[in-house]
């Protein structure tokens, strides 16, 4: 039986039937990496796929178009999730910590446009005698607002309650608590909400049974766990964003018991936004998948970004003095 593909050299080309012929280097090397007998058919699989590709406009131009409708929805993922390489694995301390966690924020600052300048205070005294609680000072929107963030990447620090801070210099046993470096950071610093942030894999089972970012109303203030050595800060991104929000608007404004509830349901939807991106990852690997999988991303995100926005709203309508009682928020975030 004659074989329709034949394969000629000087130059390198690939003939069809004896008749007609492709001088092309790269589809001359295709066939060759085939034996002779499965050229035919290596032949009309190419072909079936080729086909495919142009009702598709090409899967190049095809992958293309997915890649700029989905990058917009990813970017702020991606910062998130694909962060700088750490330059130390594992826990750590001191300032190395410090200027990864506030080069981290800024970035994702910096990515959303915003107004706001991340310092770092670790070594300067505060307003209260010797405390230098208050490792990042931002400065929001051009000073209109400041918050602090302090940096616990160890397993020394429980999680404590709110106390009454001794202004006076002498530091209680309280204070070395995570409700106590809150408050501690808000008067030392002199802003209006504080976030304490911990490694979700050092930290102490107080902090350890909390959930990924714990809103306390009382200081106001919030405990935030992280993943250091998986480069994962989105928790921190996350809680900076809303304690942005709510120093711009007033942090008083709003239930604490809302908070949590909007703030459970976001780190879900990171959560499914995160698993979307390794989704992508897996599609650009592998063109056979593409066109199901990028639909299927496509209402996934469409979903998610709306859960996001109805989320935000609903805090943003808190903020501006909607009464919504906490039963209806309940019922709201009853999917969460």
């Amino acid at each position: 039986m004659s074989k329709f593909i034949t394969l000629n050299t000087e130059p390198n080309r690939v003939v069809f039937g004896g008749t007609f012929e492709i001088v092309d280097e790269t589809l001359y090397q295709a066939f060759t990496n085939q034996s002779a007998a499965r050229y035919d058919e290596y032949f009309e699989k190419a072909l079936r796929l080729g086909v495919y590709g142009l009702e598709q406009e090409t899967i190049a131009a095809f992958l293309g178009r997915a890649e700029t409708e989905l990058d917009a929805s990813l970017e702020k993922l991606k910062l998130l999730y694909k962060m700088q390489n750490l330059r130390e694995r594992g826990a750590a301390k001191g300032e190395i910590a410090e200027v990864e966690l506030a080069d981290v924020l800024q970035k994702y600052i910096d990515d959303a446009r915003w107004n706001d300048n991340i310092t770092n205070t670790a070594s300067k005294i505060g307003a209260l005698p010797g405390r230098k609680v208050g490792d990042l000072t931002a400065d929001i929107a051009g000073g209109a607002a400041t918050l602090t963030i302090e940096s616990k990447f160890d397993k020394s620090m429980a999680e404590g309650d709110t106390i009454n801070l001794d202004t006076r210099g002498k530091k209680s046993d309280n204070e070395k608590t995570a409700h106590g470096q809150l408050l501690t950071a808000l008067v030392n610093r002199a802003a209006q909400i504080a976030i304490i942030v911990f490694d979700a894999d050092n930290c102490s089972p107080s902090i350890l049974k909390l959930g990924d970012i714990t809103f306390v109303p009382e200081l106001p203030g919030f405990i935030v766990k992280v993943k250091r050595a998986q480069g994962d800060f989105a928790n921190a991104c996350l809680a900076y964003s809303i304690a942005r929000e709510m120093a711009l608007l007033g942090a008083d404004k709003v239930s604490g018991d809302h908070v949590n509830l909007a703030v459970k349901r976001m780190v879900r939807d990171l959560k499914v936004l995160a698993s979307i991106a390794k989704t992508l990852d897996d599609i650009e690997g592998s063109a056979k998948a593409t066109i199901v999988s990028v639909e299927k991303i496509r209402e996934t995100i469409a979903l998610t970004e709306k859960s996001l926005q109805d989320t935000n709203d609903k805090i943003k309508g808190a903020l501006a003095g909607d009464k919504t009682a906490l039963e209806q928020w309940r019922e709201f975030f009853l999917e969460v």
